[in-house]
């Protein structure tokens, strides 16, 4: 009798869980975090192979000292925490620029933040670096005061790089006018591979892993230049020397975006500042295809994005997303154009091939147009979907932090498939948004009417355009969660690791609807009908359960 009564609460507990998980109305996110004093800002989330999701944020106290938190996620938006975890509540500067979430190799998640911890060699309150890394069961795994990186100067921000088992970080240092890069690769148990840090001299460093198990490192270097170089996994330099892309005074406030071509070259976008014909300072958005030889595949001096000549191309940044299948390229960014006296701000789309030839109506698409150009844009993030078609997500600027965040999705001719808005018009401090690649996670600092935000809240979008847990129509998907999943073509329930015991299949009246044992297998075949279920692994030393969704 205990053994079914320890059941029925294991069932109760499951079904209750449901309710706490994505909405199927984008217009009513739901609240992931609602306790924020002073304020929980810049947002950083990641999904891991299983599909759960990590998600980081950093709240002020009444000193504006900031305090690191982390969340675990399911792949249907439910807490796996029933409490935030502290990362690192140390003293703080009065501001951060950033710090930076990934996932290690193993599913854990890595932090690094910079903190004003007592150190003897830091009396003069410049910040440290500091790596965490933590499991999906909350367990500080390199130790609970982190590890201790070597830097030299004020560190502004810092970046995972995570290929196969290899991992590593870097941080951006500055000193006066000048700044560098400090690369510095991991062991397992998070001890410093290198006895001193790499230097790549510049700022806003992309790693991108080849066919060779190579490296390619590609930033802005020697002040206002964009470099490549290919470097072995410990870090030393293959290529002979810098491959220049662009010296002409390439402006360091656009963050590069940088993605693998697919074929060991790879795509870099970017911003540089001219002088228009009025004599005035404008940005341009620019676009060049390096190939696996180091050859320039859009011209030797890139590809100016198109938009008038008095176009100032820095309202709201940059994304970018490659189709490495049909060898194509999409840019969205954005504009302010007119006289300095009554801009526009328009969001701009425009679809190229590996060469630079637009594909799309010449000028690229005009999305959205911003009278007073005050407001801005939010260029978060480009989908390449497997059918040609495109999905765009970011936000739209009504005034003063207020926001509008969207998806749109367009097929290979430029042609609207559908729009979507996420959230209600309000005021965010932050909007994050990630992938799992057959869904879009939505995450928004909320800010208050006093302008002081308030919690975070959190929407999935599944790329057919749906919302909520269950999706119609996602090709090649049943569910997902990470642990088990129904695979409606085969008629098997497969897992994510073999298991050994007794597998039960009960519906949400609490009915048994199947039994089976398993031996050290990873799918039973079994015939399940459309619904809901719960399924529970009772093996000789564990038992635990979880929701299946047959389509």
């Amino acid at each position: 009798m205990k053994k079914v009564f320890l059941f029925l609460m294991m069932f109760v507990a499951s079904v209750n869980l449901l309710s706490a998980q994505w909405s199927s109305d984008p217009m009513n996110p739901i609240g992931i975090t609602e306790d924020g004093r002073y304020g929980q800002d810049i947002i950083h989330s990641v999904v891991r192979p299983d599909g759960k999701i990590y998600l980081s944020w950093v709240e002020a106290d009444e000193n504006f000292s900031f305090s690191l938190y982390l969340q675990l996620l399911d792949n249907d938006g439910k807490k796996l925490w029933n409490d935030k975890l502290l990362v690192s509540d140390y003293p703080t500067l009065t501001w951060i620029s950033d710090y930076a979430l990934a996932v290690a190799p193993n599913g854990d998640a890595l932090l690094t933040f910079y903190d004003l911890r007592h150190d003897p060699e830091n009396e003069g309150g410049i910040p440290a670096p500091y790596v965490y890394r933590i499991s999906q069961d909350g367990e500080f795994v390199w130790g609970r005061e982190g590890i201790a990186l070597p830097y030299e100067s004020l560190c502004g921000a810092g970046q995972f790089y995570v290929f196969e088992n290899d991992i590593y970080v870097c941080n951006w240092e500055l000193e006066g006018r000048n700044s560098w890069l400090s690369l510095m690769k991991l062991n397992d148990d998070g001890s410093l591979a290198f006895d001193a840090p790499v230097k790549f001299s510049g700022k806003d460093l992309t790693l991108i892993p080849t066919e060779t198990n190579d490296l390619l490192a590609v930033w802005i270097y020697n002040g206002s230049a964009i470099g490549a170089q290919r470097i072995n996994r410990n870090c030393e330099p293959v290529w002979t020397e810098v491959l220049e892309i662009d010296n002409r005074f390439v402006n360091s406030q656009f963050p590069l975006e940088v993605v693998s071509d697919g074929k060991g070259g790879f795509v870099v976008a970017y911003g540089r500042s001219v002088i228009g014909e009025d004599g005035n300072p404008r940005n341009l958005v620019c676009v060049q295809h390096v190939a696996a030889d180091k050859s320039f595949m859009m011209g030797e001096t890139s590809v100016d994005l198109p938009g008038p000549d008095d176009a100032d191309h820095g309202l709201g940044g940059l994304s970018m997303g490659v189709n490495v299948e049909d060898q194509q390229i999409l840019l969205f960014w954005a504009t302010a154009e007119g006289p300095v006296t009554d801009r526009v701000g328009k969001q701009r789309l425009q679809l190229l091939d590996y060469t630079g030839k637009a594909l799309w109506i010449e000028d690229g698409l005009v999305l959205r147009e911003d009278p007073g150009a005050g407001r801005g844009f939010i260029q978060q993030s480009v989908f390449a979907m497997p059918d040609g078609e495109w999905v765009i997500a970011g936000g739209i600027g009504l005034g003063f932090y207020e926001k509008q965040v969207f998806a749109q999705r367009f097929d290979v001719d430029g042609n609207t498939i559908y729009e979507k808005k996420i959230g209600k018009e309000m005021m965010y401090s932050d909007v994050q948004i990630v992938t799992d690649n057959k869904q879009v996670f939505f995450f928004c600092g909320v800010d208050s009417e006093d302008a002081a935000p308030t919690g975070i809240i959190g929407q999935n979008m599944w790329f057919d355009g749906t919302f909520g847990v269950d999706s119609g129509s996602v090709e090649g998907f049943d569910a997902d969660n990470g642990v088990m999943w129904y695979d409606a073509l085969t008629s098997q329930l497969r897992f994510s690791e073999p298991i050994d015991g007794v597998v039960e299949v009960f519906n949400l009246q609490g009915m048994k609807v199947a039994t089976q044992s398993a031996e050290s297998v990873e799918a039973l075949s079994l015939s399940l009908s459309s619904g809901v279920y719960i399924v529970r692994v009772q093996s000789v030393d564990k038992v635990f359960s979880d929701k299946v969704i047959v389509r």
